[in-house]
């Protein structure tokens, strides 16, 4: 599991992407998703690199020191196979395209980043930094990987925090760890009838018209 690895361990990984873990991605996650998916892992390799760290430090170490305390660990986000195939599917075929073609040369040319953003990225979610950098065209993929995780991660804390709950029980304390572009999200839900039922949020949406049209073709 990613949370027991080391910092040094996940960047060799990311590096470590060949064809064969490529074709892994597209067997269990579909040929575009999985595809994206890869791309996406060889941009984070290359900000590891520029980075020197791997992201998701703060989950780490929130597991390593919950485990410490025999705390229960339950992990509340979306699976990341899922927010992919639900972003691409947001998509109609021509943004698809475009999401490719901007993915595709940020690999081959590699990322221009000033020291000044290394430092912003420090400081943020990965996977939000990535997307953030596309959502001003594709602002689908903005809802899809931060607003519709801002639901997900809200209601899995209100679910602990109600599991919780027994009448002249002690009081009990709860940590979240999220992204810290996840907190403003998971306030406005806290507690809110839209974090209730995320059902719709964990299965997959009918691909956009124009992409039944184009694939089948």
């Amino acid at each position: 599991m990613i949370l027991n690895m080391r910092d040094e361990d996940i960047m060799q990984q990311a590096k470590d992407l060949n064809w064969e873990k490529v074709r892994a991605f597209m067997a269990s996650e579909g040929q575009v998703a999985g595809l994206t998916h890869a791309v996406f892992i060889k941009i984070s390799a290359n900000l590891m690199d520029k980075l020197g760290v791997a992201p998701g430090g703060e989950f780490r170490m929130g597991f390593q020191e919950g485990t410490k305390v025999g705390s229960t660990i339950l992990l509340g986000d979306r699976s990341i196979r899922m927010t992919f195939k639900r972003a691409l599917r947001a998509l109609p075929i021509w943004q698809q395209l475009r999401l490719f073609y901007m993915l595709f040369t940020s690999v081959a040319f590699d990322l221009d980043i000033s020291p000044e953003d290394i430092e912003k990225m420090k400081n943020s979610d990965m996977v939000e930094m990535l997307t953030g950098e596309l959502a001003a065209e594709l602002p689908a993929l903005s809802h899809v990987f931060v607003n519709e995780r801002d639901l997900v991660l809200a209601n899995s804390l209100m679910a602990a925090a109600n599991c919780l709950v027994e009448p002249y029980a002690p009081p009990v304390t709860i940590v979240g760890i999220v992204g810290i572009g996840h907190v403003n999200g998971v306030k406005e839900h806290w507690m809110k009838d839209e974090a209730r039922d995320i059902s719709k949020l964990l299965t997959l949406s009918p691909p956009h018209w124009s992409s039944r049209i184009f694939w089948t073709y």
